[in-house]
Order: C-alpha cells, then sequence, then structure tokens
C-alpha cells in the first residue's frame, strides 16, 4: 500500500511535468506530500533511530528558490486534472487528526511545501501561476486554506491553479496547522510588486474602483469583519486572473464560499478585460 501511494505520487509529478516541462511541478514539489504519507520516511526514520510519523515533515530539507526562463503554460485541462487527482488521492492518504489542537510543525518546517510554488520568500512566482503570500494577514490565510481544505475553492474545473493549491491544503493535518503556517506566512515581509499589465487607464479605474472600497478599503488594505483581503500588495496579473474567474463563475459560485459570492458580482459589473485592466492600475496607484 505504501509503494502503491508512492507511486500516485511520482505519477502525478509525471504528469504535471510531461504538461508543462519543467514548469509546474518539480519533483521537490510532491516531496512534502510524500513525506506526510505514513511511511514513506520509514528509511530515515530508521537510519535516525525514530520515527517520522509523530513529525511529518520532520525529513524535509530546505530547498533554495529556483528561477526558471519565463514561459508560456501548455498544460491541458486533462492533465492537469490527472496530476491534481493523484495529488489528492497522496493527501487523502495522509493521517489527519482535525480534532488536534497542536501543529505537528513548526511553520517554517511547513512553509517548506509553499516553496516550490510561492518561492522561498512568499514572493509569488508567475510562471506557475503562483501568488505572493508573504506580509497576508493569518485571517485570511486560515480563511483560504480552510476553503481549499473543504472545497469551497479549488474544485472548478474552470480554476486550475486553485485545483493544484487544493491538494496543498488537504495535506495539512489540522486546524492547528493551518494556523501555524498562516502565522508564519503573515511575518513574512510582504513584497511590493510593480506594475506588469500594460493597457491599463488608472483615471478611468477610479471610477471603477469606487464599488471596491465598500470591502477592500479606499487604500485597498482589507477588511477582516468583511474577509476581505488586502489588495494593494497583490500582483496585478493574479488580479487580473481573479477577476477573470469571478466573472466566469469558476470562483464564487459555490454555496459554500459565501466571501466569494459577495466579490462575484462585483467582477461580473467590470465590462470586459479592459476595464479590469483599468482598476488594476488604479489599484497599483495606492499607497
Amino acid at each position: 500500500m505504501r509503494q502503491a501511494i508512492r507511486g500516485l505520487c511520482h505519477a502525478a509529478i509525471a504528469a504535471g511535468q510531461s504538461a508543462r516541462g519543467e514548469a509546474l511541478m518539480a519533483p521537490r514539489s510532491c516531496a512534502p506530500i510524500a513525506a506526510r504519507i505514513p511511511g514513506a520516511g520509514d528509511e530515515g526514520a530508521a537510519a535516525s533511530g525514530g520515527s517520522n510519523r509523530a513529525r511529518p515533515f520532520a525529513f524535509i530539507k530546505k530547498v533554495p528558490g529556483r528561477h526558471l526562463p519565463r514561459r508560456k503554460s501548455s498544460m491541458t485541462k486533462s492533465s492537469l486534472t490527472i496530476a491534481t487527482a493523484l495529488l489528492a488521492l497522496c493527501a487523502a492518504a495522509c493521517n489527519h487528526d482535525r480534532e488536534s489542537k497542536q501543529p505537528t510543525a513548526s511553520g517554517d518546517e511547513i512553509f517548506q511545501l509553499c516553496v516550490s510554488c510561492h518561492g522561498p520568500n512568499g514572493q509569488g512566482e508567475q510562471m506557475f501561476d503562483a501568488p505572493a503570500i508573504a506580509g497576508l494577514p493569518q485571517w485570511y490565510v486560515e480563511s483560504a486554506l480552510k476553503k481549499f481544505r473543504n472545497g469551497a475553492r479549488g474544485t472548478h474545473p474552470g480554476d486550475q491553479t486553485g485545483m493544484q493549491m487544493r491538494p496543498m491544503a488537504l495535506s495539512l493535518h489540522n486546524d492547528a496547522d493551518i494556523e501555524t503556517i498562516a502565522a508564519y506566512v503573515a511575518r513574512m515581509t510582504p513584497p511590493s510588486p510593480g506594475p506588469t499589465l500594460e493597457g491599463g487607464d488608472a483615471s478611468r479605474g477610479q471610477s471603477l474602483y469606487a464599488p471596491c472600497t465598500a470591502c477592500h478599503g479606499q487604500d485597498g488594505t482589507g477588511n477582516e469583519q468583511l474577509k476581505a483581503p488586502p489588495i494593494r500588495q497583490m500582483s496585478d496579473w493574479y488580479m487580473l486572473t481573479q477577476l477573470e474567474k469571478f466573472k466566469s463563475g469558476a470562483r464564487g459560485t459555490n454555496p459554500k464560499d459565501l466571501e466569494g459570492a459577495q466579490m462575484r458580482p462585483n467582477a461580473v459589473a467590470l465590462a470586459d478585460e479592459q476595464a479590469m485592466k483599468d482598476v488594476l492600475a488604479y489599484v497599483k496607484t495606492l499607497k
């Protein structure tokens, strides 16, 4: 059984790599998941005279960030679906103790699960469609991870990057793990990404941003009571992708995602991509 589960992880990696060359799923991106599967680290545990079961991240090594040349993704929906399904099986094979109030590892250890896509400093990687997460509020990171875990996000076939993220959330053993990694990420230094989109008109975007202030604030710092994240520190390419998902229904249509349902009408109200670029050009001026 253990060998079969390991085989699923390797198959998921192979499916991802064949679809995107090197870009989407390097072998080390699945290592933390394999590390959390019972028995996957038995060799390392035997060598050290202990067991990895109590510390599922115990033998994950820190890995330096890898900067590959940017390339256009060629991943097909079918390949992503296969890879994601296999990773989900790997995650489901973990020993989840949802009732435990103790984290199974430190924030630094758990963060190694995030490095391959979000980068060693949480700065995000556009080539992986992975947003910057460093410095996001703890409450928001916790909420997002729980939504990925319970299926409120990452289950719509039109949300490919969400489908990539969900197995990572499923591999977290309990709420204490989620709180631990969320607190760790919140303590990281937030990036200040500059604009990357072209053709946006910030002056027109200012009027389009008016409805957004009710939740995200005049200065884009967000609102914890309304579960609205800060947006001025987010990359414009990521926000454009999310607006498109909200408009298409890939996000904001799951009945479990109440905040997403509140957000979707605002995205639908933006007439087209140009309107989205305009409002994001204005967001990038917020200080």
